[in-house]
């Protein structure tokens, strides 16, 4: 059974502080299921970079967004086309 998107961010970042995540903290929730199950990872990593923008707003973060896809993630990840191609 493959995990949903909340269950997969309970699990790995339940409990890291929101100004403390970076981009390998992210790449580890992702990694596992990015291959398997595409649209949950895009989802997790969605949610990611919409609480992280919002601690950001709120004072609790500074810099950069990590789990920002352009420019970021996309570099360190394989693309839909990637992920095909390997399949």
């Amino acid at each position: 059974m493959v995990p949903d998107a909340q269950d997969l961010l309970r699990a790995e970042m339940g409990s890291v502080p929101v100004d403390r995540v970076d981009a390998d903290a992210i790449l580890a929730v992702l990694r596992p299921v990015w291959a398997a199950t595409p649209e949950t990872a895009r989802r997790v990593r969605a949610r990611i970079e919409n609480v992280l923008d919002a601690a950001k707003a709120a004072g609790r973060r500074q810099g950069e967004n990590p789990a920002r896809w352009k420019g970021n993630l996309a570099h360190r990840l394989p693309g839909r086309a990637d992920r095909a191609r390997s399949s």
